[in-house]
């Protein structure tokens, strides 16, 4: 072992020996106050011997320098082996005089430090006397808490001794009690549960939907509180069947209220889907609900009539050998007949009608209730974001669904509507249909703004194939009618107005056709009964029969007029109940008119008249002959036009021919004043009509029903014939040959033509006061006529002044007497004022005296007055005047002939 070891292995022998050695630890049970007295809390520090040092006193300097010098190992607080620390300073090979020098090294620095650290616990001798005094104070109170210990546990050793298994018997029994009585609970709690179906059913059948599904949820939570159990797995398992059988039964509620709604159900329903959480799937199912309805209603009503008037009629409920509840519903539809669709339409609209009511009901309920979520789920499920979105999820729904339902009602109804032919229906019933669609239009407006163009699409479709099935069939029937009318008055009272005919009382108000709909449950209109009071004196009147009438009070009107009043009413019918073939209803409407207008003029107006001679009438009767007369000429193969009508031809019975009759002027008397009637009622519907033609054709209404400017020339065309075949025009002409015009003396007697033509219009006048006594000659008429017997009589006239080949002034003179006499005497026979032409006839009797210088402005200012014979006779007449003038005037009337 080298010397290295062997200080080390002495070095750790020093370590063990220093030391103290420790007494064993006694194991005792108590420790007393005795086993502390006679012991100190800190032993004498041991001597030490004095070091050669003491004896070697050094400066504080030199001290100083001696712990400087010492390394910083020996400070530092961890455990750190300074043996290990000088053994490593020793050389390879070592020197006694090295380690005597080391060893008094250490020892120096040993004892100054050891000495440094006496002076300093010397300095601080006080503090550590009086820390020493607190020390033993704190060891007596130590002693004090242990003697308290001790104490404590001996009385706990007591206590432990003395207690008795009987009192632990007793808690162990109280405790066995506690939990018997929490197991009797639980039973009980399970046999409620068991129990709960029955009261849940009660509930259920009661309609308390919340009450049911409050109990449910409770039991439920109660479940899952006891699910520990066996039995209670088996419970939840039937408790969540149960709810789920309960949402089966409140949906089956929920599919009533929306078929037909009740506040109080739905409030229920509202609260026991908010208990469930589930609100927004209770407007799904709503809906689904309300669609659902929408096509099982439509179907079973539309099946129902099929089947009821297919057995009815002796069917076997059935078609092709399947059932028809098998088809779809569009098939269905086409098997409904006439006699049914009506009825089935009414049913069809008012169950539409329910379910829409249903629906705006569902709508106001939510807007009337602020809570949109039920108050007993609001506090524990839903805050105030969740109740916000409830609340816009609701109000939504039920906006989109306003549309989205309202086309599935339009759906179904037009589905049935195009199903059928209703060109064979009567009239009436047509407007039946046509107001209940139209009743649904403003329906679908109402409740949602819609414009409902598929419904009115169909009706539109339906209305113009029935409408124009119907107008042909119509205009067949007045063809026959004025085939056989006899042109007599129907008798009607004197207060008789179209406002009392039937077809036009809606007009006044009194029938609900067209009152804005309340409810369909209703008829939607008033059946149409007979009128309730009669215009009409329905018989065959005589003709000779005598009696008094005021014809200025009492309207002339004929049967086949009536008949277009009737129709024209039930056209204005038409055009207001479908607004979109509004304007193809007037066109039908006008044609009516047009045709008796045309007949009229045909049967009793001049025969082989010129275009030019029929003035206003020209355009409308070529505009008629057009587009509603079917031309006899066309061939046969050649497609027809289904609007057009052939002519009518004058009943046979009707005599225009004959004096007696004053060659029909009575029946044409009642036809053109008919007419007339029958415009004038036009115009006075015209307020009527016009609101239900668009805008932009209203133009066109306008000038096609000026009715007012036909009405002079009708009277004219048709009393000009009587007053040509009234006066023997001829054999006074013939008369007035005879006279001689080129007279030199002055004559004061009239000629003798003039008293045989004042004779035959005296004649006339007492004819047509004995005429009117049996058929009414209204005064428009009595004047017309006259007026058109004084303009063919002028017309006479002037061609018998103008056949004169030779005049004189006295000849004009005598012109001038003739004719003053046949105004004076004619002035008293009738009571036209003026006489019409008058001034055409006294203006060319005077224009003889014309001077030459006058004559060719005359003759430019007066062509359209006379004919170019007329103009050439007068000029041929005048002596007074040049060649050249009468040729120049000659030129000029002969280009004016031919410019007219």
């Amino acid at each position: 072992m080298d010397i290295k070891g062997k200080f080390k292995s002495f070095i750790d022998k020093q370590k063990i020996s220093l030391k103290a050695p420790t007494s064993p630890v006694q194991n005792a049970d108590f420790v007393t106050l005795d086993d502390f007295e006679g012991r100190t809390a800190v032993t004498p520090q041991v001597f030490r011997k004095g070091s050669a040092l003491n004896e070697h006193m050094l400066t504080p300097e030199a001290e100083q320098a001696v712990i400087d010098s010492i390394e910083k190992i020996y400070f530092e607080s961890e455990n750190v082996e300074v043996s290990e620390h000088e053994l490593q300073k020793f050389p390879e090979v070592i020197d006694i005089h090295f380690i005597n020098g080391t060893r008094s090294r250490l020892r120096k620095q040993q004892a100054i430090v050891s000495r440094r650290v006496s002076d300093l616990i010397m300095q601080k001798q006080g503090m550590c006397s009086e820390e020493m005094e607190r020390v033993t104070e704190l060891q007596k109170e130590i002693i004090k808490e242990v003697g308290l210990c001790v104490e404590g546990r001996k009385k706990l050793a007591l206590g432990r001794s003395q207690f008795t298994s009987a009192s632990l018997g007793i808690l162990a029994n109280y405790s066995k009690r506690q939990k018997i009585a929490s197991v009797i609970r639980s039973l009980r709690m399970i046999r409620t549960l068991q129990m709960t179906d029955v009261q849940l059913q009660s509930l259920l059948k009661a309609e308390d939907y919340p009450g049911a599904i409050q109990l449910l949820l409770e039991c439920q939570k109660a479940a899952a509180t006891f699910k520990h159990f066996t039995c209670i797995s088996e419970l939840s398992t039937k408790l969540q069947d149960t709810l789920e059988g309960a949402e089966e039964q409140l949906d089956v509620a929920l599919a009533k209220v929306a078929s037909n709604f009740n506040s109080g159900n739905y409030e229920k329903l509202q609260t026991a889907y908010g208990l469930l959480g589930k609100t927004q799937t209770l407007m799904d199912q709503l809906h689904m609900h309300l669609t659902s309805h929408i096509h099982n209603s439509a179907f079973t009503i539309v099946l129902g009539y099929v089947e009821l008037y297919n057995t009815a009629n002796g069917g076997n409920g059935s078609v092709g050998g399947s059932s028809y509840s098998k088809l779809q519903y569009s098939e269905l539809c086409k098997n409904v007949n006439e006699e049914s669709f009506l009825p089935c339409l009414l049913d069809l609209s008012r169950c539409m009608w329910n379910v829409l009511r249903s629906y705006k009901s569902i709508i106001a309920w939510h807007e009337s209730d602020k809570r949109s979520v039920p108050r007993a789920d609001t506090p524990e499920h839903c805050n105030d974001s969740e109740m916000e979105n409830h609340c816009r999820y609701t109000k939504q729904k039920l906006e989109h669904g306003l549309y989205r339902i309202w086309q599935d009602v339009q759906a179904k109804v037009r589905t049935f509507i195009l199903a059928s032919d209703l060109s064979h229906f009567k009239f009436d019933d047509f407007l039946r249909i046509l107001d209940v669609i139209n009743k649904l239009i403003d329906v679908g407006e109402s409740f949602c703004g819609s414009r409902s163009e598929t419904l009115r699409e169909s009706i539109k479709k339906q209305s113009l194939n029935y409408f124009r099935n119907h107008h042909r069939a119509r205009m067949e029937e007045l063809h026959m009618f004025l085939e056989n009318e006899g042109w007599e008055p129907c008798p009607v009272k004197s207060t008789f107005s179209i406002y009392q005919l039937m077809e036009f009382r809606f007009l006044r108000g009194r029938d609900g056709v067209f009152n804005k709909i309340a409810t369909p449950n209703s008829s939607p209109i008033k059946r149409l009964g007979k009128c309730a009071q009669t215009v009409l004196m329905f018989g065959s009147p005589l003709v000779n029969q005598k009696r008094k009438i005021d014809h200025s009070k009492v309207p002339i009107v004929t049967n086949t007029a009536l008949t277009i009043l009737r129709l024209i009413g039930k056209y204005i019918q038409m055009m207001r109940l479908l607004q979109p073939i509004a304007f193809d209803v007037m066109i039908s409407l006008s044609h009516l008119f047009d045709y008796y207008l045309y007949s009229v003029f045909t049967f009793f107006g001049p025969s082989g008249v010129q275009e030019q001679e029929l003035g206003h009438l020209r355009s409308p009767l070529k505009r008629i002959q057009d587009t509603l007369i079917i031309n006899v000429e066309d061939s046969p193969d050649e497609p027809q036009d289904h609007e057009k009508v052939q002519s009518p031809s004058l009943s046979p019975v009707v005599d225009t021919t004959s004096a007696e009759s004053i060659y029909g002027l009575p029946v044409r008397v009642v036809a053109v004043e008919s007419l007339i009637f029958l415009a004038h009622q036009l115009e006075a519907l015209l307020p009527h009509i016009e609101p239900l033609i668009p805008q932009q054709r209203r133009t066109f209404w306008h000038r096609h029903f000026n009715t007012c400017r036909y009405l002079a020339s009708i009277r004219y065309h048709v009393y000009s014939t009587v007053a040509a075949q009234v006066i023997d025009y001829d054999a006074i002409q013939n008369r007035m040959t005879s006279v001689r015009w080129d007279i030199n003396d002055l004559m004061s007697q009239h000629s003798q033509y003039v008293d045989v033509l004042l004779r035959q219009l005296q004649v006339l006048s007492m004819r047509l006061e004995e005429v009117s006594r049996v058929s009414p000659i209204p005064s428009e008429a009595y004047k017309a006529l006259w007026e058109c017997i004084v303009k063919k009589t002028n017309q006479m006239l002037l061609e018998g002044f103008a056949g004169a080949r030779r005049c004189t002034n006295e000849g004009r003179s005598l012109m001038q007497l003739d004719y003053q006499q046949f105004l004076m005497k004619l002035e008293c026979l009738t009571s036209v004022r003026p006489l019409p032409d008058r001034h055409v006839v006294e203006t060319y009797i005077k224009a003889y005296y014309l001077p030459e210088g006058a004559l060719e402005d005359w003759i430019q200012q007066n062509l359209s007055d006379y004919t170019p014979r007329q103009l050439t006779a007068l000029v041929a007449t005048m002596t007074h005047i040049s060649k050249r003038t009468r040729q120049k005037v000659g030129a000029l009337i002969e280009d004016g002939g031919k410019k007219l």
